[in-house]
């Protein structure tokens, strides 16, 4: 009877199972932090590199890749068309002073971009400005100061890649470095200040066609397209109002004086833009000699009233010593 209550209260043997401590999850792994700060090594890397390629814009390959970009995706590009206005004006202006096909002017996302042949303003293996040229480019600089708000100038000088050794260019360097060097000292001349004005020279560096075939013979129209000075403008966008104004009335006036003129050339009545800037000179001349009259009118008026005020004060004096005088 009693083993039979020991057999009840005896407890089968239950081995220890580890089923639920296998269960828990996996203890954490302190180094798993490590993936995360690697990922953000990277994308600062990848941050920065984006950010140095595109510190120094090339505006005519910007243009290129951003139209393509716009049109892949379907989309457009607004800051390319903001200075077509201005576009037109260059070019108005310098078709009527230069031959087809020796200059290129070009909208782009800062500004404007003026080419033109290294043929047209200099002579082969010179630096040295060719005399037609001087009345071309004051015409074009007075353009730009009068109707544009320009904040900085880039002048680039491009060769072809056939060597060069004189005694003052010893390689192609020296001597795109002195082109772009001498149109950017006519536009300091004019007035731009020197510190929003930079000249750069490519040599043969930046070809905008090959200049040579596969089988390395020299392509001559393609070595004349790449000789080349390239003036980059950035125009200030900060005045919206400026710029809308300009885009709407300005230009448009520009753009129908130009026509006017090219159709009756030999009217003199009609007045042509050297005309009218050199009376917009005079209003402003006259405008100032006015500022200058009421300027100097209101001095002869305060030494006037200073005179008077010490007259009154002597008069007032001479009395009182009258008066104490008298017995």
């Amino acid at each position: 009877m009693s083993e039979q209550n020991d057999s009840k209260e005896r407890k089968p043997f239950k081995k220890r199972s580890y089923d639920e401590e296998e269960s828990h999850p996996m203890v954490h792994d302190e180094s798993n932090w490590l993936v995360s700060y690697a990922d953000l090594m990277t994308l600062l890397f990848g941050f920065f590199v984006i950010m140095y390629s595109i510190s120094k814009v090339d505006p005519q390959k910007y243009t290129i890749v951003a139209k393509d970009f716009a049109k892949y995706f379907g989309g457009k590009v607004e800051s390319i068309t903001v200075f077509d206005a201005h576009q037109k004006m260059v070019e108005g202006l310098l078709k009527s002073s230069l031959p087809e096909g020796t200059y290129q002017v070009a909208a782009t996302p800062t500004g404007i971009s003026i080419r033109f042949n290294s043929n047209l303003l200099f002579r082969p293996g010179s630096a040295k400005l060719q005399e037609e040229m001087y009345p071309v480019l004051t015409k074009l600089i007075d353009a730009l100061q009068n109707h544009l708000d320009i904040e900085a100038i880039d002048f680039e000088g491009h060769t072809d890649d056939e060597p060069i050794s004189s005694e003052y260019f010893p390689t192609n360097w020296e001597l795109s470095s002195a082109r772009a060097t001498r149109i950017l000292r006519q536009f300091e001349s004019s007035g731009f200040k020197s510190e929003t004005l930079t000249s750069m020279g490519y040599g043969s560096s930046r070809p905008e066609v090959p200049n040579r075939d596969e089988q390395g013979k020299a392509i001559k129209e393609n070595q004349a397209k790449n000789r080349r000075v390239v003036v980059n403008l950035t125009i200030n966008m900060k005045d919206k109002a400026r710029i809308n104004e300009l885009l709407g009335k300005d230009f448009k006036l520009q753009e129908s004086l130009k026509e006017s003129v090219s159709e009756d050339k030999t009217n003199p009545e009609i007045d042509t833009e050297e005309n009218l800037r050199d009376r917009m000179e005079l209003a402003k001349d006259k405008i100032k000699a006015l500022q200058e009259r009421v300027k100097k009118n209101s001095a002869i008026e305060k030494k006037r009233k200073a005179v008077e005020d010490l007259e009154k004060k002597a008069h007032d004096l001479e009395q009182k010593t009258k008066e104490t005088s008298t017995p």
